[in-house]
């Protein structure tokens, strides 16, 4: 049995863990046309979760749409495009059907060498692309009629980077008459999205039921990674899982990485330890960069985090141990890693990369 464990791209069946709940309630969303707000720290598995249920959707039809990276509205327009596109064949029909549809624009057509299936680019002529938006958005009214679809925009946060103060609301303008159409708007900077959909004063306001991605219970990812761990006749320990899990926090990427390599090498003599020494060493450039990135005030803050697990972070002997000499210099830090979701403030302070927070702890 090959290695059944995936913490480096999309988890799909073996390596997908439980998130049944999560599956029914999105499921339910969408087959009834209900438009969701789906979010969660970054890799927590979101967009496997999004996978998963548009693969196993009955009588609608899936677009997925990552938005990750566009920059501009154009870009924007030419995910949607492509997304759209990939599911018409062959490419003569899909060239007559959009130069037939989104007039203010032409196409250029290619055929994905790998795929087999149609690549589309369109040539945009200047000036407002409103009229394309609503060009855009009205060819897919008109393909629900034939079904229900299920339109996900993944990393939707990137929008608020294009520059172009009207795009929320035209984009609003033209889904919210859209009754078989359900739109997922799923992201990982928290921040950004609450403000998108819980601001009184943005277009996006109360727009889609949120939809906050829990952590996977323990027990969850006991059972299943134990079965996993049989299936492949090596049988490991309940309680070694469960130190894994706890060590992660039950983020479920590091809870992959951490069982694909024992998977792999097994505990050898060292134990767990050892493991998270190599993990973390393997990790070490990409928390240096993040690390760097942080103003002095905010490397304080983070060390302040981690060290105080937390708690009593305005202590007095908790603020001079990383040189602050105020609370209102580590209020200000604490408040800019919030936005950036390198800290979760629930009743009390985390860092949200529990693996981060442990490079930082020894840092001393």
């Amino acid at each position: 049995m090959e290695n059944p464990f995936q913490f480096t791209g999309i988890a799909t069946t073996p390596s997908f863990c439980n998130r049944k709940k999560e599956c029914v309630d999105l499921t339910h969303y969408i087959c009834n046309s209900q438009n969701v707000l789906l979010y969660s720290h970054r890799r927590f598995g979101k967009t496997s979760l999004l996978h998963k249920v548009l693969a196993e959707l009955d009588d609608v039809t899936p677009y997925y749409i990552d938005l990750y990276g566009t920059t501009t509205v154009e870009e924007f327009i030419t995910s949607v495009i492509q997304a759209i596109t990939r599911k018409v064949s062959p490419v003569e029909r899909a060239m007559s059907w959009l130069r037939d549809t989104l007039t203010r624009l032409t196409f250029q057509f290619s055929l994905d060498p790998i795929s087999g299936l149609p690549v589309v680019n369109p040539t945009f002529h200047g000036g407002d692309q409103g009229p394309v938006l609503t060009e855009l958005f009205g060819l897919m009214k008109s393909l629900s009629e034939k079904n229900r679809l299920a339109v996900v925009f993944d990393e939707f946060q990137e929008v608020t980077s294009y520059g172009d103060a009207a795009f929320e609301k035209r984009v609003r303008k033209e889904i919210q008459g859209h009754h078989r159409i359900a739109y997922v708007f799923s992201g990982s900077q928290r921040h950004l999205l609450s403000s998108m959909f819980g601001d009184t004063n943005r277009a996006f306001f109360k727009l889609a039921a949120s939809y906050p991605l829990p952590k996977i219970n323990t027990d969850h990812f006991i059972s299943w990674a134990e079965n996993l761990f049989v299936k492949g006749e090596k049988p490991i320990q309940e309680s070694i899982v469960k130190e894994v899990v706890e060590r992660c926090e039950n983020h479920p990427m590091y809870v992959q990485e951490f069982l694909y390599h024992l998977w792999e090498e097994g505990l050898g003599n060292l134990g767990l330890d050892a493991l998270e020494a190599a993990i973390l060493e393997r990790r070490t450039i990409e928390f240096i960069n993040l690390f760097k990135g942080m103003t002095p005030n905010q490397k304080k803050a983070i060390k302040l985090v981690a060290r105080s697990q937390g708690k009593g972070l305005f202590s007095a002997r908790n603020l001079q141990s990383v040189g602050f000499t105020t609370p209102s210099q580590a209020t200000r830090a604490l408040n800019t890693l919030l936005i950036r979701d390198e800290v979760v403030h629930n009743g009390s302070w985390a860092i949200a990369d529990p693996l981060f927070k442990r490079w930082i702890l020894q840092l001393g």
